[in-house]
């Protein structure tokens, strides 16, 4: 134990010693020397632009294995139906205006007539009265 708190020791005290030398060595500051005969930024530039740096990746195709045995754009088309139908609107409650100048009901079931007077097929239709 005693040799591990002394070997640490010498090492934080050669790394702080040569964290201070460091602190003092200082470059000094040369003249541009002009020895490259291009620009380096406008050919790293032009490399960049060009098509020819690109890493293109090519997968193989593979065949279609037909494994599912259901469709599934069919289940994903029915749960988003749920999901919307599902949703609560919460709608503030509307006064009654009695602005409709003619009875609607009795118009429906003229209409409703005339087309089971037309048809062969039998339906029928039940109206509920909000009005007492």
């Amino acid at each position: 134990m005693k040799t591990k708190s002394i070997l640490s020791a010498i090492i934080l005290s050669i790394l702080i010693g040569t964290s201070a030398i460091a602190e003092n060595f200082k470059m000094k500051e040369e003249a541009y020397i002009p020895d490259i005969p291009f620009n380096t930024t406008e050919i790293f530039n032009a490399y960049m632009a060009s098509d020819t740096n690109l890493f293109v990746l090519q997968l193989e195709e593979e065949a279609y294995i037909d494994d599912i045995p259901f469709n599934t754009r069919a289940i994903a088309a029915q749960q988003c139906c749920e999901k919307a139908m599902k949703q609560n609107f919460e709608m503030e409650e509307e006064a009654y205006i009695n602005d409709i100048p003619f009875d609607t009901k009795s118009i429906a079931w003229q209409v409703l007539s005339q087309e089971n007077q037309m048809s062969s097929k039998t339906t029928f239709y039940y109206f509920v009265s909000t009005t007492n």
